[in-house]
């Protein structure tokens, strides 16, 4: 009987282990036709994305009258590698102009030029922007950093988003739907949904890859941003992300276009 009992129990013990590898053997080729694609879109277009940096920050030093841009991943110990940019009117500024999906797009570019006037780098500074018809936009933005490093923020308006420096799966998603179709109707953005939400995993896979930056000490230090800084944003209040944000803006929260006018253009340095 005591035979009888090991016996069964040994079968089913068995029995189990072969279901499991059937399993695992009629889900492995699944997943392999949903990860291919996936990994195919990651390394072709968006190379740069994954085992990075889940953003690049810049520092916008006033007191320095410098940049301090992180730009690639090198080590926790010493920091990643910081580009320091001078903020004089001898620094070369300009908008860069490209083309994407048959419109302009533009971004504001810096270049550090050797003695003999040949550009040795360059980088963007802040987001792109697409269609002529946000050239305004470039310029409030340029000019958003120039009455900073000038004046200081007292005269700045609130940013129109602060996004979120850790996503959730749905402000992934969010970010996705927005930065590509902030503009389109609601049917339309129905009809894409496919696109978006493939996008949305080639971001989270991306995101989770990624670790944060780490300044060099040096840079944390001189940037450090005291306790009871009056500026320190965004407070506890605000609203952070595209979902906290919109609907902040549905309840009067938050100012939907918050803008300064200005009559010129705020010279660097």
């Amino acid at each position: 009987m005591l035979a009888c009992s090991v016996l069964a129990l040994s079968f089913s013990v068995a029995s189990g282990s072969h279901s499991a590898a059937h399993v695992r053997f009629i889900w492995a080729p699944l997943y392999a036709l949903f990860a291919l694609p996936l990994l195919y879109i990651a390394f072709r277009w968006f190379p740069s994305e994954f085992f990075s940096l889940t953003l690049r920050p810049f520092r916008f030093h006033r007191y320095d009258q410098k940049i301090y841009a992180i730009r690639k991943r090198r080590s926790v110990r010493k920091g990643d590698e910081v580009w320091t940019i001078p903020w004089t009117d001898e620094s070369i500024f300009c908008v860069h102009r490209g083309e994407r999906n048959n419109a302009h797009t533009y971004h504001i570019r810096y270049y550090e030029v050797d003695a003999r006037g040949n550009v040795t780098r360059g980088c963007s500074l802040g987001r792109e922007w697409e269609g002529d018809e946000t050239l305004p936009l470039l310029f409030a933005q340029w000019n958003y950093w120039c009455l900073y490093m000038r004046q200081g923020p007292s005269r700045l308006p609130l940013p129109g988003l602060f996004l979120a420096e850790r996503e959730t799966v749905l402000e992934s998603f969010l970010t996705c739907m927005y930065w590509m179709g902030g503009t389109l109707s609601p049917a339309t953005r129905f009809f894409l949904m496919p696109f978006f939400a493939t996008f949305t995993i080639v971001r989270v896979l991306a995101l989770r890859s990624c670790r944060d930056p780490v300044w060099p000490e040096e840079i944390a230090k001189r940037c450090q941003v005291g306790s009871d800084d009056s500026y320190a944003f965004p407070t506890e209040d605000m609203p952070v992300g595209w979902g906290a944000t919109t609907l902040a803006r549905q309840e009067n929260r938050y100012p939907r276009d918050p803008k300064l006018v200005l009559d010129e253009f705020i010279p660097v340095g």
